[in-house]
């Protein structure tokens, strides 16, 4: 019975709706090449835009262990795949919420779901996650419910009871926001080191692109997928294109001037050292090369291509034993005539000093050329040539573990190097060593396809077309480039992604504080956090919080910045780490512009109609408690005066609250009181006429739409 035939059969058994049934064949047809329905690991790279130096994203589903949950989760993000395009990093962050619902639901058949179920597993949620992390879970989780209630007839009417828990931005305290923000002198102390003698060429690199991330805020996985020809100017601006995460389209995101030097400087080094990576992609698009740790787990494949490197080897000229024109030297890899050179020279001893090494060489050298004449191969070098020969690996023309290693550059281990090795030992034994080519394998296409390397796109739409391959990106290498330990590859590349910079950035674990190469790039540097006078610790995406609070403490509107790194303008407040003291500084000269509403701004100018001095004390006094929210700041000393409206600033029957002061001007009140009027009108529409909640929401609606038509009349 087909895969397609099983699923539909199990939806029929669960009384599915039909229209989710006729999806199934197109539904299986959006599995990835190689992916079965029925596995329990789903390699989803195929689902990915950005796929990087990956070559594979496996979700695992094997932790479900409700037979029936893991068809329905299976279904579940197919039909996501289909109606939404999620990725496979979705479905792998998804997930663990199915796998707490299916610890919730214990032994009990599927038909058990319910409410308390769910309930039980946002209780799980909220016992194994952080904090900072529960909300989306138990979002996710809830999604999950409906999909199953419109898809299946469960009666499952669960609604997450979780709420953000705000650890930093604007609904956050002052001290949480303190310590969110960077200090800007860590960032300026970071971007100076770009200048020190000491650097290795590791950390100069990093610095570089460090410097490109302060300047734009770029996610990390934009800052890693920025083409070569990234730099584009129009006049006297200058900008930087990319390929922004929630679409990958080219955008284009403006410097600021002062920082326009930086940036360019930094782009044209960068060019400079990735140009051997971008040479190596176009070489090896040229000509493909094998994918060895793919075959490496793949016994067949891994005897065929070994058989045909053996092949390749021992029928190479270089690499036969018998070479009769002269003494195969080692440590230039080339034969030379001994025999003629001493006869020239008159003497060994004249041919040893012509050739700047020792005559005990001569001796050896001359014996290996005189074996070659008889048609035997050389004795050791040892005694002079004279000593019998038991190991061929360390003889670079001889096929080996080690020329294998060398030739795939990837360490063999395990089964797979004993799989090798006796192909290898025969080759060498009994071919090459008796002068003869280990036969080829014959012929196998398929396994010719099925490992040939892929060279991935840095960057895809969603359809899987290429939109900016390797040899256009920038943060391309040659493999091992910033290795302290491993030579360069040149023929072969790699591509920076999230987790070298974050790894850059952070260090490893294991080697944090011994300020070696794997420590964190503020350790190696001491740089120093002048608020705890430590070591500095921050990740990578703070930039975008330090940038973002910049801008809007700066003025820019929260529109403009929302734009400026491609977010909704409501998100800011997550991400707006400004002090109490500045949000209040900004309301009080709101209120002095005439910009404010409300009965303290209206006073203001009532007393500063005769005396600005008095006004101005009267503005300090109300302001000095003033306690700043998304929708406004409250002048009522909450720790004297209980609120009259009960933590309600919109809900009195006369108006809104005497004590609210609004700045029209500040774009995140305008989009919180946008989000207020979108609650009210919901809760109107299902709240029963005779309520008291009713008559409750009503006096918001009122209150807030005038507000806002006086918003709209400055």
């Amino acid at each position: 019975m087909g895969v397609t035939v099983q699923l539909k059969q199990f939806l029929n058994e669960q009384e599915a709706d039909e229209a989710l049934i006729d999806l199934i064949p197109s539904l299986e047809a959006l599995l990835p090449e190689g992916v079965v329905f029925d596995q329990d690991t789903w390699n989803l790279l195929a689902w990915e835009t950005r796929k990087g130096a990956a070559k594979t994203l496996n979700v695992i589903f094997s932790k479900i262990n409700n037979k029936e949950l893991k068809n329905l989760a299976k279904i579940y993000f197919l039909e996501k795949r289909q109606s939404i395009g999620v990725s496979g990093r979705s479905v792998k962050a998804m997930l663990p919420v199915i796998v707490y619902l299916d610890h919730a639901l214990g032994a009990r058949p599927i038909h058990k779901l319910s409410n308390a179920v769910f309930v039980d597993a946002q209780k799980l949620i909220v016992s194994k996650r952080k904090a900072s992390a529960t909300q989306r879970y138990a979002n996710y989780l809830q999604v999950f419910g409906q999909w199953l209630s419109a898809n299946l007839g469960y009666r499952i009417s669960y609604r997450s009871t979780l709420v953000s828990a705000y650890l930093h931005g604007r609904k956050a305290s002052d001290k949480d926001r303190d310590e969110k923000l960077v200090d800007s002198r860590i960032i300026m102390d970071l971007v100076a080191a770009i200048q020190r003698d000491d650097l290795s060429d590791k950390d100069r690199f990093y610095l570089l692109a460090f410097a490109i991330l302060v300047g734009t805020g770029f996610r990390i996985t934009e800052l890693a997928t920025l083409p070569k020809d990234c730099l584009v100017r129009e006049g006297e601006n200058v900008g930087i294109r990319h390929f922004p995460v929630k679409k990958p389209k080219l955008d284009t995101k403006w410097v600021l001037s002062n920082w326009v030097p930086v940036i360019e400087d930094a782009v044209q080094n960068l060019i400079a050292v990735t140009d051997s990576g971008r040479e190596a992609a176009a070489s090896l698009r040229k000509v493909p090369s094998l994918d060895w740790p793919d075959i490496y787990q793949n016994k067949e494949a891994l005897e065929y291509f070994v058989a045909k490197f053996c092949h390749e080897w021992t029928a190479n000229p270089q690499h036969y034993m018998y070479n009769k024109t002269g003494a195969w030297i080692e440590k230039k890899r080339c034969y030379l005539d001994i025999v003629g050179i001493v006869e020239k020279a008159g003497s060994k001893s004249e041919a040893a000093r012509q050739l700047h090494v020792s005559r005990g060489t001569i001796d050896s050298w001359l014996a290996a050329q005189q074996a070659a004449l008889r048609n035997e191969l050389p004795l050791t070098t040892k005694s002079r040539g004279k000593g019998i020969r038991t190991s061929w690996d360390t003889d670079s023309r001889v096929v080996s573990i080690f020329r294998l290693e060398e030739y795939c550059d990837l360490k063999i281990k395990g089964d797979s190097r004993k799989w090798a090795t006796k192909i290898i030992k025969n080759a060498q034994i009994s071919y090459q060593l008796i002068g003869d080519v280990y036969p080829c394998p014959s012929y196998n296409g398929d396994l010719e396809r099925r490992f040939k390397r892929i060279i991935h796109p840095v960057v895809e739409t969603k359809d899987g077309t290429p939109v900016l391959q390797p040899e256009d990106a920038l943060f391309i290498l040659s493999k091992y480039q910033l290795s302290e330990s491993r030579g360069t590859r040149i023929g072969n590349y790699t591509l920076l992604d999230q987790k070298q910079f974050i790894r850059w950035f952070c260090g490893e674990k294991r080697s944090l504080g011994t300020k070696n190469s794997e420590d964190s790039c503020f350790s190696r540097l001491d740089i120093i956090d002048p608020k705890t006078g430590e070591i500095a610790k921050f990740i990578s995406h703070d930039i975008r919080h330090w940038l973002t609070t910049f801008y809007l403490e700066g003025g820019m509107p929260s529109d403009q910045v929302a734009l400026l790194f491609n977010r909704a303008a409501n998100q800011n407040d997550t991400y707006d780490q400004t002090s109490s003291k500045t949000r209040l500084n900004n309301m009080r000269q709101a209120i002095r512009d005439g910009g404010a509403m409300g009965h303290v701004a209206d006073t203001f100018h009532e007393i500063a109609e005769y005396s600005r001095e008095e006004a101005e004390q009267y503005l300090e006094a109300c302001t000095l408690q003033l306690n700043l929210m998304p929708h406004g700041g409250c002048s009522l000393n909450w720790g004297v005066k209980a609120c009259p409206n009960h933590n309600g600033c919109f809900n009195g029957e006369n108006g809104v609250c005497e004590h609210l002061c609004v700045d029209p001007k500040d774009e995140n009140t305008k989009v919180e009181l946008s989000r207020m009027v979108h609650e009210t009108e919901t809760a109107l529409q299902v709240i029963p006429e005779q309520s008291p909640q009713y008559n409750h929401y009503q006096n918001i609606q009122r209150n807030i739409n005038e507000l806002c038509e006086g918003l709209d009349n400055e």
